[in-house]
């Protein structure tokens, strides 16, 4: 069917369902779960090495920072929108009323 159950399988469904049509299920399979098991091993090893040094740099911030941070996050929102973009020019100010 080629029809993915979740974003993140999209490449999977793209690229394994050619080496399907080949013959070469096996190592579509392999191949996502070798990819799978090294993402799933590395991600939490990488958030344990990087979790203290970023609290550490969190404890620091002030409302600068913050401040920088939620402006950071609103102009992303307002940036990636799709469609017409008033809805999120509204969604910032109401944002930031209600924090």
């Amino acid at each position: 069917m080629n029809i993915p159950g979740e974003s993140a399988s999209v490449v999977t469904c793209l690229d394994g369902y050619q080496m399907v049509r080949q013959g070469r299920a096996g190592a579509a399979l392999g191949a996502a779960a070798f990819g799978s098991f090294i993402v799933g091993t590395m991600g939490p090893v990488g958030l344990v090495l990087a979790a203290p040094p970023l609290a550490r740099m969190a404890i620091k911030f002030g409302a600068p920072e913050y401040f920088a941070l939620i402006l950071l996050g609103l102009t992303t929102v307002t940036l990636l929108a799709s469609g017409p973009s008033s809805p999120a020019r509204i969604s910032g100010p109401c944002s930031i009323a209600t924090s």
